[in-house]
Protein backbone atom coordinates (compact mmCIF):
# COMPACT_ATOMS: atom_id res chain seq x y z
CA UNK A 1 0.00 0.00 0.00
CA UNK A 2 1.54 3.61 -0.71
CA UNK A 3 1.97 5.70 1.89
CA UNK A 4 -0.40 9.04 1.96
CA UNK A 5 0.72 12.53 2.00
CA UNK A 6 0.82 13.29 6.39
CA UNK A 7 0.13 16.81 7.16
CA UNK A 8 2.00 18.09 10.03
CA UNK A 9 1.92 21.52 11.94
CA UNK A 10 -0.37 23.15 9.58
CA UNK A 11 -2.86 25.89 10.93
CA UNK A 12 -6.52 24.71 11.34
CA UNK A 13 -7.59 27.26 8.91
CA UNK A 14 -5.53 26.35 6.08
CA UNK A 15 -8.18 24.39 4.56
CA UNK A 16 -6.04 21.36 4.12
CA UNK A 17 -5.96 17.70 5.73
CA UNK A 18 -4.24 14.84 5.00
CA UNK A 19 -6.26 11.39 4.09
CA UNK A 20 -4.30 9.22 6.94
CA UNK A 21 -7.05 8.93 9.11
CA UNK A 22 -9.75 10.19 7.39
CA UNK A 23 -13.04 8.91 8.70
CA UNK A 24 -11.72 7.47 11.56
CA UNK A 25 -12.63 8.49 15.03
CA UNK A 26 -10.27 9.31 18.09
CA UNK A 27 -10.42 9.53 22.08
CA UNK A 28 -7.07 10.85 23.55
CA UNK A 29 -6.80 11.04 27.63
CA UNK A 30 -6.27 13.76 29.37
CA UNK A 31 -2.85 12.65 30.85
CA UNK A 32 -0.88 11.82 27.25
CA UNK A 33 2.06 13.25 26.71
CA UNK A 34 2.02 16.14 23.88
CA UNK A 35 -1.45 15.73 23.75
CA UNK A 36 -2.03 18.94 22.05
CA UNK A 37 0.53 17.82 19.29
CA UNK A 38 -1.55 14.00 18.99
CA UNK A 39 -4.56 16.21 18.86
CA UNK A 40 -3.55 18.47 15.79
CA UNK A 41 -2.10 15.67 14.10
CA UNK A 42 -5.04 13.01 14.05
CA UNK A 43 -6.87 16.46 12.54
CA UNK A 44 -4.47 17.57 9.92
CA UNK A 45 -4.69 13.83 8.77
CA UNK A 46 -8.18 13.75 8.37
CA UNK A 47 -8.92 12.00 11.48
CA UNK A 48 -12.12 13.58 13.99
CA UNK A 49 -11.15 13.91 17.62
CA UNK A 50 -14.55 12.89 19.91
CA UNK A 51 -15.25 13.41 23.80
CA UNK A 52 -16.19 10.26 24.77
CA UNK A 53 -14.50 7.24 24.46
CA UNK A 54 -18.08 5.36 23.48
CA UNK A 55 -18.12 7.71 20.19
CA UNK A 56 -14.49 6.65 19.12
CA UNK A 57 -12.99 4.01 16.88
CA UNK A 58 -9.81 4.39 18.58
CA UNK A 59 -9.11 5.12 22.51
CA UNK A 60 -5.29 6.72 22.81
CA UNK A 61 -3.92 6.49 26.15
CA UNK A 62 -0.23 6.75 27.52
CA UNK A 63 1.23 2.85 28.07
CA UNK A 64 3.64 4.46 30.90
CA UNK A 65 0.36 4.67 32.87
CA UNK A 66 -1.17 1.55 34.79
CA UNK A 67 -4.53 3.04 34.90
CA UNK A 68 -5.46 2.67 31.13
CA UNK A 69 -8.79 2.22 30.42
CA UNK A 70 -9.74 -1.13 28.56
CA UNK A 71 -9.40 -0.93 24.70
CA UNK A 72 -6.59 1.65 24.96
CA UNK A 73 -4.01 1.71 22.52
CA UNK A 74 -0.25 4.14 22.39
CA UNK A 75 -0.30 7.17 21.41
CA UNK A 76 2.56 5.66 19.62
CA UNK A 77 -0.13 4.39 17.13
CA UNK A 78 -0.19 8.14 16.20
CA UNK A 79 2.93 9.15 16.01
CA UNK A 80 4.31 5.54 13.88
CA UNK A 81 1.31 6.39 11.33
CA UNK A 82 1.95 9.75 10.84
CA UNK A 83 6.01 9.19 10.51
CA UNK A 84 5.42 6.41 8.23
CA UNK A 85 2.74 7.85 6.17
CA UNK A 86 0.73 4.27 6.75
CA UNK A 87 -1.89 3.65 9.16
CA UNK A 88 -0.13 1.01 11.67
CA UNK A 89 -2.01 -2.31 13.09
CA UNK A 90 -3.48 -0.86 16.15
CA UNK A 91 -3.45 -4.42 17.48
CA UNK A 92 0.69 -3.92 17.73
CA UNK A 93 -0.52 -1.19 19.96
CA UNK A 94 -2.91 -2.08 22.44
CA UNK A 95 -1.77 -1.34 25.77
CA UNK A 96 -4.97 -1.43 28.12
CA UNK A 97 -7.08 -4.43 28.80
CA UNK A 98 -8.92 -5.94 25.52
CA UNK A 99 -12.60 -5.18 25.84
CA UNK A 100 -13.59 -8.74 25.06
CA UNK A 101 -11.49 -10.10 28.04
CA UNK A 102 -12.18 -11.00 31.49
CA UNK A 103 -10.18 -9.45 33.75
CA UNK A 104 -7.89 -10.92 36.03
CA UNK A 105 -8.33 -11.74 39.59
CA UNK A 106 -6.79 -9.24 41.66
CA UNK A 107 -6.32 -7.02 38.93
CA UNK A 108 -6.13 -2.77 39.29
CA UNK A 109 -10.41 -3.21 39.91
CA UNK A 110 -9.99 -4.89 42.60
CA UNK A 111 -12.66 -3.93 45.34
CA UNK A 112 -11.35 -2.49 48.73
CA UNK A 113 -12.92 -4.96 50.49
CA UNK A 114 -11.25 -7.96 51.85
CA UNK A 115 -14.17 -10.75 52.51
CA UNK A 116 -17.72 -11.04 51.87
CA UNK A 117 -19.65 -9.99 54.78
CA UNK A 118 -21.49 -12.99 56.60
CA UNK A 119 -25.16 -13.27 57.07
CA UNK A 120 -26.82 -12.70 60.22
CA UNK A 121 -28.39 -15.62 61.81
CA UNK A 122 -31.84 -13.92 60.51
CA UNK A 123 -30.46 -13.27 57.50
CA UNK A 124 -29.40 -16.97 57.03
CA UNK A 125 -33.26 -18.31 58.21
CA UNK A 126 -35.16 -15.89 55.46
CA UNK A 127 -32.87 -17.35 52.80
CA UNK A 128 -33.22 -21.20 53.96
CA UNK A 129 -36.85 -20.74 54.12
CA UNK A 130 -37.28 -19.02 50.24
CA UNK A 131 -35.03 -21.72 48.77
CA UNK A 132 -37.38 -24.41 50.69
CA UNK A 133 -40.51 -23.10 49.91
CA UNK A 134 -39.32 -22.39 46.27
CA UNK A 135 -37.73 -26.05 46.49
CA UNK A 136 -40.92 -27.17 47.89
CA UNK A 137 -42.94 -25.58 44.41
CA UNK A 138 -40.82 -27.84 41.93
CA UNK A 139 -38.44 -24.47 41.11
CA UNK A 140 -35.25 -25.11 40.39
CA UNK A 141 -32.70 -23.86 43.79
CA UNK A 142 -29.87 -23.21 41.50
CA UNK A 143 -29.99 -19.73 39.21
CA UNK A 144 -30.22 -16.22 40.19
CA UNK A 145 -34.31 -15.59 39.19
CA UNK A 146 -34.75 -16.75 42.63
CA UNK A 147 -32.24 -14.81 43.98
CA UNK A 148 -33.02 -11.69 42.35
CA UNK A 149 -36.89 -12.24 43.36
CA UNK A 150 -35.90 -11.86 47.03
CA UNK A 151 -33.63 -9.39 47.11
CA UNK A 152 -36.63 -7.55 45.28
CA UNK A 153 -39.18 -8.70 47.91
CA UNK A 154 -36.24 -6.92 50.31
CA UNK A 155 -35.79 -4.14 48.77
CA UNK A 156 -39.59 -3.24 48.62
CA UNK A 157 -40.04 -4.09 52.27
CA UNK A 158 -37.20 -1.69 52.80
CA UNK A 159 -38.25 0.94 51.21
CA UNK A 160 -42.00 0.65 52.79
CA UNK A 161 -40.33 0.63 56.06
CA UNK A 162 -38.10 3.57 55.22
CA UNK A 163 -41.38 5.59 54.33
CA UNK A 164 -43.42 4.96 57.45
CA UNK A 165 -41.18 6.87 59.34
Amino acid sequence: MAAHVVFENVAEDAGVAGQLFAGLKFWVAQRVPHRSHLLQDIRNNGGVVTLLEKQADYKIADPFRKDCPPGTISYKFIDESVKHGVLKDPTSYVIGQRVEESREVGSLTKSAKSGRTKYTAEEDKILYKWVRDHEGRGDLAGGNKMYKELEQKVCIFLWRLSCAC
